[in-house]
């Protein structure tokens, strides 16, 4: 399997430096791994990429993390990591004496924005503003805050949304009313209604709390350092190593203006710092409770985890089995190789990014180019399409399912596919087999034609097609780099334009897709298919149309040549690949004769003879394709 390698920022590290743990793991192994090191016996920790908490009972795989990408531990982690500032701000502070706290003292402590520090006379610099009492009712809010925002303990019933700023902070907890209580036990909530005053952007005279000025200067530095870090200037001295983003940058900032030294603060046998939460001891309501540790685990190299940390499970042993090797260019081949490409970014569609695991959706869009059935659509012989072999796979023991969480949809679960070990080496042999069947035959791109002349081509889908085939055109014009547009067109599914010399050109040629299915119902006249071909009805002559059927408009639209698209398998003894087959009958036809029977009451031999007046008696083109991606 392949070896994923991450970052973990635990709790700790929104208030220390160097607290980032290093992970070379497995992409097989489960999330609950890396989940078990970092939680407590109070409180479990969720791990967080971007502005998702990463579901569990999930593997590191299925999410398709980057190589050292860092998960955090806090689903707002700049906010925690201002909120451990200011926090430091105020214990320092407090080891000043009450005549000592004075604004020239104060300004070697506190950041505040410039227009504050010039005035001597704002409340900030007041003694009043750090008393004792003060100072600790302004601890009890941040270290609150902080605790919430990294569901600390009891706090875990609080599920705030990604907070970046003040601002975005107090509308989160005014939302979920934690100054209320949010849902939890009313008579417990005393000491929560206390601080709903202590950070807010509005006293009564105006101006905003002490609090909110406080990390609101924080915010605005992070700010600057984030842009200073994206254009590569200096980094804090007294390092050994480069940050590993611009949060640690902060921190190690924060830590060095304080003068204290890096290793700052002592962990638990469980990893988890005993001195972060040492601002809850101020609350009068909830006295600190004394934190039960869990057996140590095998630790190597100090707080730094390898492979080794982190549980891994052997596989069971197998009984040896025939090889396996799927057909040149099948449903397996194409998904096994597809999914070998995507693991190692070589896939053109993987647009430069490590994939492990894929989608259904995203696991065709990069099968079906490799593959020559149609791993959309049912086949005639079996009733399914080339993706049921993904089954097989699996029984195979090639290839893994995997059902997580979709972040994106509340409460809804998303299915993934990624190789096991036999799976790879299997997966490997097929992408360089297609590779090199491609450099002995190469295959020429669209675009390549269209270099050859001078016309600036873009392709005009028809919005009223179906959704669909309108939702697959569209993929696939952006993987080949198509220009498109979507218009309401008066006739026909698709034009070309030609946008070359600066106007915009209708090319003479309008195009009109159609099943099997669908030219039954327009040469019959059923349903919505109601006066679509009545030129051609079957039953009736050209003197019942009304001028207003589809053949008609696209012969009045100004397109000199008129193309029908036939999608869908043909009648075996109308098919060239199958000579030797015998002619349909009523009584005894093929598959596909019989399906449009049973619907239709007609055989695809009469459809021919439909189509064949379209040619001769209206100087239509017909092309026939099995399947749209053809």
């Amino acid at each position: 399997m392949v070896q994923v390698s991450i970052h973990v920022r635990p709790k700790p590290g929104y208030h220390y430096p160097n607290k980032i743990d290093h992970l070379q793991i497995d992409s097989a192994d489960r999330l609950e791994s890396i989940q078990e090191k970092y939680s407590t016996a109070g409180s479990t920790t969720r791990l967080y990429y971007g502005k998702h908490e990463l579901p569990l009972n999930s593997s590191i795989g299925s999410h398709n993390l980057d190589d050292n990408a860092i998960l955090e531990c806090c689903r707002s982690p700049a906010m925690s990591a201002a909120l451990s500032s200011c926090l430091k701000d105020l214990d320092k502070i407090k080891q000043l004496s009450l005549n000592d706290r004075t604004r020239e003292n104060l300004l070697g402590i506190l950041q505040t924005p410039a227009a504050i520090r010039r005035d001597p006379e704002n409340e900030i610099w007041q003694k009043k503003t750090w008393s004792d009492d003060g100072l600790k009712t302004r601890t009890i809010n941040l270290a609150t805050m902080k605790a919430i925002l990294q569901r600390q303990d009891r706090y875990q019933v609080h599920d705030l949304p990604r907070s970046d700023d003040c601002q975005s902070l107090f509308d989160a907890l005014e939302k979920h009313n934690v100054w209320k209580g949010g849902g939890r036990d009313q008579s417990k909530t005393k000491s929560l209604k206390q601080q709903a005053h202590i950070f807010k952007p509005k006293k009564r005279d105006g101006n905003p709390s002490t609090n909110w000025i406080l990390v609101q200067e924080k915010n605005f530095l992070q700010q600057k350092i984030r842009s200073e870090f994206s254009s590569g200037l200096q980094f804090c001295a007294g390092y050994d190593s480069p940050p590993e983003d611009w949060l640690e940058e902060f921190v190690r900032r924060d830590h060095a203006r304080h003068g204290t030294r890096q290793s700052g603060s002592r962990r638990s046998n469980d990893g988890v710092d005993d001195t972060a939460d040492s601002h809850l001891a101020y609350l009068a309501s909830s006295p600190p409770r004394r934190r039960t540790t869990t057996p140590p685990r095998p630790r190597l190299n100090g707080s730094r985890v390898n492979e080794t940390s982190v549980g891994t499970t052997s596989s069971p042993t197998r009984s040896p089995r025939k090889s396996y090797t799927p057909q040149y260019a099948s449903g397996p081949f194409a998904v096994l190789a597809a999914l070998h490409l995507a693991m190692h970014s070589r896939h053109k569609y993987a647009n430069g990014r490590r994939l492990l695991t894929l989608t259904e959706e995203h696991l065709k869009r990069m099968a079906q180019p490799m593959c020559r059935s149609n791993l959309y659509d049912k086949g005639r012989m079996r009733g399914r399409n080339a993706f049921e072999c993904v089954n097989g796979l699996i029984e195979k023991q090639l290839v893994r399912k995997e059902i997580v969480r979709n972040a994106d949809i509340d409460g809804g679960e998303i299915e993934k596919w990624g190789l096991l070990q036999d799976g790879e080496v299997l997966g490997e042999c097929c992408a360089d087999f297609d590779r090199a069947v491609n450099h002995v035959i190469p295959v020429q791109s669209i675009n390549e034609g269209i270099g050859k002349s001078n016309m600036n081509l873009t392709l005009c889908l028809d919005t009223r097609e179906d959704a669909h085939l309108l939702k697959r055109m569209k993929m696939n014009c952006n993987d080949e780099n198509i220009p498109f547009v979507e218009k309401e067109l008066p006739a026909g599914d698709y034009l070309f334009l030609d946008k070359s010399g600066g106007q915009e050109n209708v090319l003479p040629l309008v195009i009109e897709r159609k099943s099997w299915s669908d030219l039954a119902d327009s040469c019959l006249g059923k349903g919505r298919a109601l006066n679509r071909l009545d030129c051609v009805k079957l039953g009736g002559s050209n003197s019942e149309c009304s001028g207003n059927c589809q053949l008609c408009k696209m012969k009045r639209c100004g397109c000199t040549q008129i193309m029908f698209i036939i999608e869908g398998e043909r009648c075996l003894g109308s098919d060239s690949v199958h000579r030797t087959a015998k002619k349909c009958t009523p009584t005894n036809c093929c598959s596909v004769c019989k399906q449009l029977s049973e619907r239709h009451n007609v055989t695809q031999d009469v459809l021919e003879g439909v189509l064949h007046r379209i040619q001769i008696e209206h100087g239509c083109y017909i092309h026939y394709t099995k399947r749209y991606n053809e």
